[in-house]
């Protein structure tokens, strides 16, 4: 071994260091990555405050990543009026977390309106609704097979015996309703 070979293998044992502090790094970001993930897919404020904290929780979340978009949120849960559990609650959360997701990937809108209502006992109904001033869509868009958003928030409302209705045109935004007894 000379000199040469020795510096060789110092920027050897260095790049070896900088490869393992890289992937390190990495793995920690690829972690809270997947925390992140599962967080969004089920969030523990559901299981543990229930489905009026999580719908309001979410709705706060886009309405701080949608900082170009003015929202206006309104929830009223009736006193006494304990929330869906289990895959009703589950069901609810996904089909307004698509409802977001609409908005967000398509909607191109400036205002959007989120209502969000429980009528009192003894037979409540929960009303979602999402009202934009975006660039609407047609109802062979709403309607076509692609449409796997839309189409997982009706299959999952017939699930839970409620009802959906889009209502929407090119250039006239989106109501979206959900009503579940």
């Amino acid at each position: 071994l000379n000199d040469e070979n020795i510096v060789v293998l110092g920027d050897l044992e260095e790049t070896d260091a900088a490869a393992e502090t890289a992937q390190r790094i990495l793995a920690a970001y690829a972690l809270a990555e997947i925390g992140r993930i599962v967080t969004d897919l089920r969030p523990s404020i559901l299981d543990h405050q229930g489905l009026w904290a999580a719908l309001e929780w979410q709705a706060q979340e886009f309405i701080e990543s949608a900082s170009e978009l003015e929202v206006d949120l309104r929830i009223h849960v009736a006193v006494g009026v304990p929330p869906p559990e289990g895959a009703r609650a589950i069901a609810v959360f996904r089909i307004f977390q698509e409802m977001l997701s609409n908005v967000a990937r398509h909607a191109r809108a400036q205002h959007l309106e989120i209502r969000i209502s429980v009528d009192e006992p003894p037979d409540p109904v929960l009303f979602l609704s999402l009202r934009d001033d975006g660039v609407g869509a047609t109802p062979q868009a709403l309607n076509a097979s692609r449409s796997y958003g839309v189409m997982g928030m009706r299959e999952r409302t017939a699930q839970l015996g409620g009802r959906l209705s889009i209502d929407s045109a090119p250039g006239h935004g989106m109501m979206i309703r959900l009503q579940l007894p």
